[in-house]
């Protein structure tokens, strides 16, 4: 299976029908249907406590105290729609922005997905308003989950930042965070500092596209110049 975005340009319903459809022939052990809204939040509440070195998510409303284990030592990152963004479930989201998540907007954050470690996934493919309708897939197929993923790095990348972001500051990022950035700082390589931290190259580089994300930065130079200047200040 190729592992291109299963949507459009416009529209989550294309990515929902195909993903179900592929799912429906590929259904077994990895690929497990979920019906009825308990059965749901329990395989999404199974991937909330599940550690995780990456965990993409997204979240179509926000109606009650959003946590994830250990937000500051994992890439978490978070799609949210417009209506999230003020009253009480906009001081949730900050709850999870000040513990280190990555979060964007997006009017096309519609159905919530979350995907841990590239390795399982949960979709709601529910296909209608009523209870009766509610459906999700729990998914360990890797080809699937590839698909999954470059539908939620399409929505990512025409999603928005947060509005009103206050400064960024060094608490924004954990202790291999500020530990790579010094190390980039003395010129080393990605090769180099995953020597230095005893951590995958793999690694090293993901640390560095969420810190340019925290930063605004466009190149890792702009990004140590910018952590210098918020030591500075």
């Amino acid at each position: 299976m190729s592992a291109q975005p299963l949507n459009d340009e416009t529209s989550v319903d294309p990515f929902v029908r195909r993903l179900r459809e592929i799912c429906l022939a590929r259904a077994g052990i990895d690929v497990r249907f979920h019906s009825g809204m308990p059965a749901i939040r329990r395989a999404m509440a199974q991937l909330d406590v599940m550690p995780a070195s990456e965990r993409l998510a997204v979240v179509n409303r926000i109606t009650a105290p959003v946590t994830l284990p250990a937000v500051s030592a994992s890439v978490t990152r978070v799609i949210i729609p417009p209506a999230a963004t003020s009253g009480a479930a906009r001081e949730r989201v900050d709850r999870l922005s000040d513990e280190g998540a990555l979060i964007r907007v997006s009017p096309r954050a519609l159905r919530r997905l979350c995907v841990v470690n590239r390795s399982v996934a949960v979709v709601d493919l529910s296909t209608g308003v009523a209870a009766r309708d509610a459906e999700a897939v729990r998914i360990c197929n890797a080809d699937i989950i590839r698909a999954v993923i470059g539908h939620f790095e399409e929505l990512w990348h025409s999603a928005v930042s947060l509005a009103g972001e206050g400064p960024v500051t060094l608490d924004r990022f954990t202790d291999r965070q500020r530990r790579v950035l010094e190390l980039l700082a003395e010129g080393m390589t990605d090769e180099m500092v995953s020597r230095e931290l005893s951590v995958s190259t793999r690694s090293v580089r993901t640390e560095v596209a969420i810190i340019r994300e925290i930063l605004g930065a466009s190149s890792r130079f702009e990004a140590g110049m910018r952590y210098a200047e918020i030591r500075r200040n």
